[in-house]
């Protein structure tokens, strides 16, 4: 194996003698010929040099990235996923109010939920089993969804001329409770009332 060491210094070479000297080069060509004939090159940067230009780089990228920054008047939103995450985990808060219409009234406030849709039956029903709300309703299915028949055991045998209507931020529903979707902060208003 033979080790040849060059130095280029303004388009002309000079042969090194001795282990890997520097003859005011920026670079050093090592030639290694490990088998007759075949000739393999490696250059070495002068490492002094290689960090200024890294360093300048690394301030010029800086700078450009601050800059973009700055004009988009620091509203860049750098990891969207995340905020997607933060958005979807938020909880909804509800709160549901029932008047039986015999004067009793039975309020619960800060109703939390974690899914991004919630319809009213949904909320009931968490009511239902937290709070020992009694609740009695009839699953029609497909567009006609669920009617609610009676809440604490209202209305009793024989009512016929009253039945169990909500409204959300004081506005009558149309809608049934498995289809009406809630925001955070609406507040569910039930009635044991006649027909609006």
């Amino acid at each position: 194996m033979t080790l040849e060491i060059r130095s280029a210094v303004r388009s002309h070479v000079h042969l090194a003698r001795g282990p890997m000297t520097r003859v005011k080069s920026q670079c050093f060509i090592i030639n290694t010929c490990l088998t007759p004939g075949v000739l393999v090159s490696k250059t070495f940067m002068n490492k002094p040099k290689i960090t200024k230009i890294l360093g300048s780089l690394v301030i010029v990228v800086g700078l450009m990235f601050s800059g973009w920054l700055i004009g988009a008047g620091g509203n860049v939103n750098l990891n969207p996923s995340i905020d997607s995450v933060a958005e979807q985990v938020a909880p909804k808060t509800v709160s549901v109010m029932f008047d039986f219409g015999d004067g009793t009234v039975k309020t619960f406030t800060d109703i939390k939920f974690q899914k991004e849709k919630v319809n009213v039956f949904e909320v009931l029903s968490v009511l239902s089993a937290d709070k020992k709300i009694e609740l009695a309703y009839k699953d029609y299915g497909g567009d006609l969804g669920i009617f609610i028949q009676s809440i604490n055991s209202v209305p009793g045998e024989g009512t016929s001329d009253k039945w169990w209507q909500f409204w959300v931020n004081n506005v009558y529903s149309t809608s049934g409770v498995s289809s009406y979707y809630l925001n955070s902060g609406d507040v569910i208003e039930f009635k044991f009332t006649k027909g609006q």
